[in-house]
């Protein structure tokens, strides 16, 4: 792992630890909604060995992840972001949910699209594109 790569990682543990200390949506929220993120984190170091990814789609998985941290730390409806989000747009109700799922599609397309180049690029994989 390179020097980018510890440092983008240094700064999601400091994320992680901070929506942990007391979480206003309460302690057995905050790990249950951080389950898939530990399950997901553990996963992304075994693929690592296997999936050679560029700095840019590990960036883009680092930031994708801080956003359900802030949900497992406020709520899906006490997030301020969101709040501040609805009131410029005019709605009435918190659009951060919304906002994650847009960021889903949008920040994981090109890690998706890296990792599917390279499992198509390799030799005898039977496909090309």
């Amino acid at each position: 792992m390179n020097k980018y790569k510890w440092i983008f990682s240094g700064a999601f543990i400091v994320a992680l630890i901070w929506s942990g200390i007391n979480p206003p949506a309460g302690n057995a929220d905050w790990l249950l909604e951080n389950i898939p993120i530990f399950v997901a984190i553990i996963a992304f170091i075994f693929l690592a060995r296997f999936i050679k990814m560029s700095d840019f789609s590990y960036t883009l998985i680092i930031i994708y992840l801080v956003f359900p941290l802030l949900t497992s730390h406020y709520g899906v409806s006490g997030v301020p972001f969101g709040n501040e989000v609805s009131h410029f747009l005019g709605f009435s109700r918190n659009m951060y949910d919304r906002l994650t799922h847009f960021l889903f599609g949008l920040l994981w397309f090109y890690p998706i699209y890296e990792t599917l180049v390279y499992f198509t690029k390799k030799e005898g994989s039977g496909c090309s594109l």
